[in-house]
C-alpha cells in the first residue's frame, strides 16, 4: 500500500503572480536540506528580474523538481511557463539524495556524474557546475 499522497507545493521566491509556499514539515526529507534548495532558487533569481523570471522548486512526495519559470513571452494572459531543469529524489530509508536530468522524451533519467549523496549542497553544486551542460545548457 502507498503511503499518503502529499499535496504539490512550490518552494522558492516569491513570484509567479506573488504566490510562494512556506515550507513545513515534509515527512521524510529533512527541513534543513529543503531549506537550502529554497536558498538556491532564491540565489539564482536576481530580485530586480523576478517579473522575468523566476527559479521555483516543486515539492511532490519526496522529489524535488527545480524549474526554470517565465512570464507569458508576449506578454499577453496566460500563466507563466516552466522548464524543468533537474529533479532531487531523496530516499529517507538511506538518508540519500540523487539527481535526474529531464529528457527530451519527458521523462527524467539517472544523472550518472553524482552517486547518492546525504549532502543536499552536493547535489545543489553539481547542478550550478554543470559539468556536461545537461542542466543549463
Amino acid at each position: 500500500m502507498r503511503g499518503p499522497v502529499l499535496d504539490r507545493r512550490t518552494i522558492g521566491p516569491e513570484g509567479c503572480n506573488g504566490t510562494r509556499v512556506t515550507v513545513g514539515a515534509v515527512p521524510g526529507i529533512p527541513d534543513d536540506d529543503l531549506a537550502l534548495i529554497r536558498s538556491y532558487c532564491e540565489e539564482k533569481t536576481p530580485p530586480d528580474m523576478r517579473d522575468q523570471m523566476l527559479l521555483v522548486a516543486d515539492l511532490d512526495g519526496t522529489a524535488v523538481t527545480i524549474s526554470d519559470s517565465r512570464p507569458p513571452w508576449d506578454g499577453g494572459p496566460g500563466g507563466w511557463t516552466k522548464t524543468e531543469v533537474a529533479q532531487l529524489r531523496y530516499r529517507p530509508a538511506t538518508r540519500e539524495w540523487t539527481l535526474y536530468w529531464a529528457g527530451s522524451d519527458d521523462r527524467w533519467h539517472r544523472y550518472d556524474g553524482l552517486e547518492a549523496t546525504p549532502d543536499v549542497s552536493v547535489v545543489l553544486a553539481e547542478i550550478e557546475d554543470d559539468p556536461t551542460c545537461i542542466f543549463w545548457g
